[in-house]
């Protein structure tokens, strides 16, 4: 036989329960979720939803995640909001706000978290494999960029790179302003730069809040334009300490670019014109059929300085030599036309004269000046 329930036994158990889940009043205190958290400054505005009952409310911050060891900041505040001041800009802030009940009861939200002060956002431009900034490297200085892509909490009052050979640079190191407010910034001068040294550089930007830091690069500034060295006159630095140099004089006044079977030598179509493909364009028209000699081959029998491994510069190529060595007096270059290894079409190949750098196509069976180059 089954025991009846004991109806006041239960009718306790309810009170209990009820009394448990209540707060004064008989009303469910509430839990506040995660306050918002908005940066400013050296300040957090921090807000809230209203929580029923609830009589004032509590604001604490901390460093850490920790409530238990957290700063209160505000008391008896009797609106949704509240704003922290005193901070540190560009440091993370942990934030709670606690409930007051007519019990005298508090209970924390949740926790957010808030910077003081909203920071530009910039990028740095990268000038190791930027063709358009390893031209103007020149072993003792540079030419870099950047983009500030937000301004941040106010206007962006000066922006620009700073650099040093240790990484992480800042104002403190070595810097350059290149203007101030949002967008691309270009042209921007490192100077005094010791040769064949890896640098470090950031693009910056200052507002109200501080200054913010861009991702890093590095580059290697190179050996000086111009120097003697890996038996020639360096011409162009990559960035990465290699680079090109031009033999010290011309290999032949008077060449051909190609020598054979014109039916066969006339068609090779595998060169190109672009910077660093003056190599390949010198081993294409050496195994073209039907090669017996030309500018070419006499570049790669070229020992200068001990080195084997010369070739006929490409289109590209041609003209830097032409802009870095001639036009600066370097190299002993004549006033006349020099071969590229860079073919212009099935019957002709690129050519420049040094006169005043115009470049052109001619025959490959015209004869013209031949100066070899290599890379370090």
């Amino acid at each position: 036989m089954k025991a009846k329930p004991n109806k006041m036994a239960l009718l306790m158990l309810c009170v209990v329960f009820a009394f448990s889940a209540c707060g004064a009043g008989g009303k469910t205190q509430a839990v506040l979720g995660a306050p918002a958290v908005t940066g400013g400054n050296k300040k957090l505005l921090v807000r809230w939803d209203a929580v029923p009952d609830a009589i004032a409310y509590e604001v604490w911050c901390n460093t850490a995640n920790d409530p238990a060891s957290a700063t209160r900041q505000g008391s008896d505040v009797s609106a949704t909001k509240y704003t922290i001041t005193g901070l540190t800009n560009g440091t993370l802030y942990y934030v709670w706000v606690k409930v007051k009940y007519p019990d005298e009861k508090f209970k924390f939200s949740a926790v957010a978290s808030g910077t003081p002060g909203i920071l530009p956002g910039v990028a740095t431009t990268a000038i190791k494999g930027n063709l358009a900034l390893t031209l103007l490297l020149t072993g003792t200085s540079a030419k870099g960029g950047g983009k500030v892509i937000t301004q941040g909490d106010s206007g962006v009052s000066e922006r620009g790179l700073c650099w040093n050979t240790t990484g992480k640079p800042t104002t403190s190191d070595s810097k350059v302003p290149c203007g101030k407010g949002t967008g691309v910034f270009t042209n921007c001068a490192l100077t005094e730069l010791a040769p064949g040294t890896t640098y470090f550089v950031r693009a910056y930007a200052t507002n109200d809040t501080g200054t913010a830091y861009s991702n890093e690069i590095s580059f290697n500034s190179g050996k000086i334009i111009g120097s003697d060295y890996a038996g020639g006159y360096v011409f162009y630095n990559d960035g990465s300490g290699h680079g090109l140099v031009a033999a010290k004089s011309d290999l032949s006044a008077a060449k051909a670019w190609i020598i054979g079977d014109p039916a066969q030598t006339m068609l090779n179509g595998n060169t190109l014109s672009s910077l660093g493909s003056g190599r390949a364009n010198t081993t294409a028209i050496m195994n073209q059929l039907g090669h017996t000699d030309s500018a070419a081959r006499l570049c790669t029998e070229y020992k200068g300085g001990g080195y084997g491994d010369w070739f006929l510069p490409s289109k590209d190529e041609l003209n830097l030599m032409y802009t870095k060595l001639k036009l600066a007096g370097i190299g002993n270059f004549a006033d006349h036309y020099y071969w590229s290894s860079s073919e212009g079409n099935s019957l002709n190949a690129w050519y420049q004269t040094f006169t005043n750098g115009s470049q052109g196509n001619g025959g490959k069976d015209i004869t013209d000046r031949v100066r070899a180059i290599r890379a370090f």
